[in-house]
């Protein structure tokens, strides 16, 4: 990456912009060895992270590598540092001990941590995946229909909740999150950088388009 970035910055291209996905924990590697800066100096513009869950108890359960506490410093450094790279964060629901209570908490979480647009995925066993095995072998799975395997919807109960009741509480989540963000959505409408495929219109097709297959 830091190759990439340099290269990209030699050339000078004026109007060239791009998104990356990263690790939280990575986001905060990167700015210690000074990738991070390089890669916003050659353009880039939005970062999606994989926040995941909101409790450190969680990461150990979906085995994630990381902690809440880079989490916070990866969103912090992002706010503090490069205000103009929006920040995104993605987020898991539907764990097996998933909750009402743990899911919406995570739209606090988000909140007090500086995600500015946040992205909902019902976790999915893809088949082929060590949770696709211990899924099928508990019983956790309740659609076999793999055309729903898109993580837009659930497939798996919890052991509190159904999938419908994932689902509609997932959609809620996301609308809750969208009212307490409509400042920086209003923002973004009238960023002076926009694409077809801009934050908001992808945010709105994903509400609209991707729960209406629930």
């Amino acid at each position: 990456m830091d190759d990439f970035c340099e290269r990209l910055i030699k050339r000078n291209y004026k109007d060239l912009y791009w998104w990356a996905f990263l690790r939280a924990d990575f986001v905060v590697r990167d700015e210690r060895l000074g990738v991070l800066e390089k890669m916003v100096k050659a353009g880039m513009i939005n970062a999606f992270i994989g926040v995941e869950r909101a409790r450190d108890s969680d990461f150990k359960n979906i085995n994630k590598q990381y902690t809440q506490s880079a989490c916070v410093e990866a969103f912090a450094i992002l706010k503090e540092k490069y205000p103009n790279v929006h920040r995104q964060g993605t987020f898991l629901t539907g764990v097996r001990n998933e909750t009402k209570e743990s899911l919406l908490e995570m739209v606090d979480y988000a909140i007090d941590i500086g995600v500015e647009f946040m992205i909902f995925h019902p976790i999915t066993p893809v088949p082929g995946t060590m949770l696709y095995y211990e899924a099928m072998q508990k019983g956790w799975i309740v659609d076999n229909d793999f055309t729903h395997y898109n993580w837009l919807q659930a497939v798996m109960s919890t052991e509190k909740l159904s999938c419908d009741e994932v689902n509609e509480l997932t959609k809620a989540a996301s609308l809750r999150f969208v009212v307490s963000r409509l400042s920086i959505a209003w923002r973004e409408l009238f960023s002076p950088i926009s694409t077809e495929d801009d934050c908001i219109g992808g945010f709105l097709v994903y509400l609209s388009e991707g729960y209406s297959k629930t």
